[in-house]
């Protein structure tokens, strides 16, 4: 039974992430389109897995969006993704992070880093 009903809920999350895949990944991945394309063509049940994962877990809640995008921001100042924290930015200040909110939290990649990841970090001040 318990099998039964972990298989319902995980075609129930397939099938609302399929309806709004589209739209979410021009607004939420961090990674160039080709990037994606390539994982949509490759292995399509997993980005909608990937997609409704996201979904859940970055909407406002005890901690709100604008805060876990930032997070996700020093995530990748830490893991080195460039484009990543440049784009990840953007979609922090989107979310209301003001400049300064957005230097804290690469002074917390570097903290937590070192120089790689400040440099990395220094990515969300371009445009």
């Amino acid at each position: 039974m318990a099998a039964h009903a972990g298989r319902h809920g995980f075609e129930r999350v397939l099938s609302q992430a399929e309806h709004r895949y589209q739209d979410h990944r021009e607004v939420t991945m961090t990674q160039p389109a080709s990037w994606l394309d390539l994982m949509e063509q490759g292995a399509p049940e997993l980005m909608k897995v990937v997609t409704g994962t996201r979904e859940s877990i970055l909407p406002d809640g005890a901690l709100s969006n604008k805060t876990k995008t930032l997070m996700t921001m020093l995530c990748d100042a830490l893991l080195g993704h460039d484009g990543g924290v440049t784009t990840i930015a953007n979609r922090a200040r989107a979310a209301g992070a003001s400049e300064e909110e957005i230097a804290e939290t690469v002074g917390v990649a570097f903290l937590m880093g070192g120089l790689p990841a400040l440099v990395t970090g220094s990515n969300a001040f371009k445009n």
